[in-house]
């Protein structure tokens, strides 16, 4: 997340597949995972909910499902709608996408440039 600190405008939203401490986001996975906005130092649409006061427990489903589903869907299926969606609603203008998060489409290049790679992490600019 260096990387986004240091060629990412300060006022940027970033939107991740990463909502989990260790794999995908799934039933009693523990939602604590915070690396995206903590070490990258930008807003996140939704990245973990476990800290949240709407949650119950770390291990708790989303409360927030309608923002999940729409920061999620360009990475499993992206389109122009759901990236024009995830833009007007959030603001969102990169993508941190984590394979080790779960899986992410090979059709997202068609609407975002890989700016940066590192291991299982592609971040992504909006195009």
């Amino acid at each position: 997340m260096a990387w986004i600190d240091a060629h990412v405008a300060d006022n940027a939203v970033v939107a991740t597949n990463r909502h989990c401490v260790d794999g995908p986001e799934r039933p009693g996975c523990l939602s604590l995972a915070f690396w995206v906005s903590g070490l990258g130092g930008r807003r996140t649409v939704l990245e973990s909910w476990g800290y949240t006061s709407e949650a119950t427990t770390a291990d708790s489903p989303t409360p927030f499902p309608e923002r999940l589903a729409i920061n999620d869907a360009p990475f499993i299926d992206p389109s122009a709608q759901s990236i024009d969606r995830l833009r007007q609603r959030y603001g969102a203008t990169w993508l941190v996408a984590d394979t080790s998060a779960g899986p992410v489409s090979s059709g997202l290049s068609r609407f975002a440039v890989p700016r940066f790679r590192s291991g299982k992490i592609t971040v992504f600019q909006l195009r």
